[in-house]
């Protein structure tokens, strides 16, 4: 007789759980000799024995968990049997329930509840789902668990006056208490996320000649950059500019970074700053929690982990040259620049518009030296009656060098008298 062929896809399907009880599967193994033989395998002893040997509520995700001890650390603890805080967060739940044989206070066949807690040791999943966003929390025994198993249906909206608060939240804050028993809501309003602020980085510059000197003078100016690193992260270069242009040599990962710079003052200043590249700085632990900071990290702002930066500037400080103004009695009028420079007064233009010339007994002329751009105002002799005797000054033109060497047509003013003052005159002179 021909044999017909059978195929799998050819015969019906079950499509309902319920379709598998009362049917039986064919199985194939061998004999003791081995050889082949087959057996006919029930759908009910093939589901007594999937669950069998299926790992136990504590392998798995579940609600229920039974454990021997609560900790590894109890006295009587005994190595390898199971214990509370050797349960996997990932197989955990809030409101996940579990027995526990030998408490570490001696009593047995304890209930405890897993909670949500800002500060707790677990990492666990917010529902029984065991899918989306995780919490901390940890086991809490069943009796201080209050609120007699209660909880918020929705999420609690505060209604406060005279700027009241409850906890961390205020007026008009909405809680995401759903789930939470009255003791769990009390805490997490009790309990807030504190998070970190940070140092901010700093950059400084500094030079050791004066910011203001005379027109012409060259000195040899060190100077020098630092970085404060502070909360952020580790220096890469710090670099010099003078007017914008690197000056020679002045980069480096030094820090303070130094370098000599012969300059000479012009009336137009020279800006000197300082820069910095650095790296992202390590972030913050929020309490009471310590998880890390989860801000994104931003440059210089103290609340947030410090960000890489490059190009970070300093200040910008100046070295800058003005004319020198000269002034006192003398036996002549000058003629060069080496006489008008030997005048005892001088000062540079950026320190005043006011000077006294003290006449002194001696000499019976007297001299106001003007660099371009400052004439004479008003002369007022304190030590007679305040007369103003300006028109006795009487203005020329002298060429004076500066401290480089470099002359400049002055407008030279000179009081020329007969004889000497016989006791001390107390010249005020106003410039523009």
């Amino acid at each position: 007789m021909a044999e017909t062929k059978v195929f799998i896809n050819d015969l019906p399907g079950l499509t309902l759980p319920e379709d598998l009880l009362g049917k039986s599967l064919e199985v194939e193994g061998v004999d003791a000799a081995g050889k082949p033989i087959s057996f006919k395998l029930p759908a009910g002893v093939l589901l007594q024995a999937a669950a069998k040997f299926l790992p136990g509520p504590n392998l798995r995700r579940d609600l229920r968990k039974s454990v021997q001890y609560k900790a590894v650390s109890q006295p009587d603890y005994n190595p390898g049997a199971s214990s509370l805080d050797q349960l996997d967060g990932n197989l955990l739940s809030l409101g996940a329930t579990a027995t526990v044989e030998a408490d570490e206070d001696g009593t047995s066949n304890t209930e405890y509840e897993l909670q949500r807690d800002p500060t707790g040791p677990l990492n666990v999943w917010v529902d029984g789902s065991f899918t989306g966003n995780k919490t901390l929390a940890r086991w809490v025994r069943k009796e201080n668990t209050g609120g007699g198993g209660d909880t918020f249906l929705t999420p609690f909206t505060f209604s406060l006056s005279n700027g009241k608060s409850f906890g961390k939240y205020t007026n008009g804050q909405t809680a995401p208490w759903t789930g939470l028993t009255a003791v769990q809501a009390i805490q997490d309003a009790g309990i807030e996320s504190i998070y970190p602020t940070y140092g901010t980085a700093g950059i400084y510059i500094g030079q050791s000649a004066p910011a203001d000197g005379e027109l012409g003078e060259s000195i040899t100016n060190n100077l020098q950059a630092s970085f404060n690193q502070s909360d952020a992260g580790p220096l890469s270069q710090l670099r010099i500019y003078r007017n914008g242009v690197q000056v020679p040599s002045g980069a480096g990962s030094s820090n303070p970074l130094s370098v000599s710079v012969q300059m000479v003052r012009s009336l137009t200043p020279s800006g000197l700053y300082a820069v910095a590249d650095y790296a992202a700085g390590p972030k913050k632990l929020i309490t009471p929690g310590n998880t890390p900071d989860d801000r994104a990290p931003q440059v210089r702002n103290p609340n947030a982990p410090q960000a890489a930066e490059v190009g970070f500037q300093s200040g910008v400080i100046y070295y800058t040259g003005y004319y020198r103004i000269f002034y006192g009695p003398t036996p002549v009028v000058p003629t060069t620049s080496q006489q008008v420079r030997a005048l005892a007064g001088s000062q540079l233009t950026y320190q005043g518009t006011q000077f006294i010339l003290n006449s002194g007994t001696t000499e019976r002329i007297f001299v106001v030296a003007l660099p371009p751009g400052k004439q004479l105002v008003s002369v007022v002799d304190l030590d007679n009656l305040n007369q103003v005797i300006t028109a006795d000054y009487a203005p020329s033109t002298v060429s004076v060098e500066d401290a480089g060497g470099t002359p400049a047509n002055y407008t030279q003013y000179a009081k020329v008298q007969a004889v000497p003052y016989q006791s001390n005159h107390r010249h005020l002179i106003t410039t523009t």
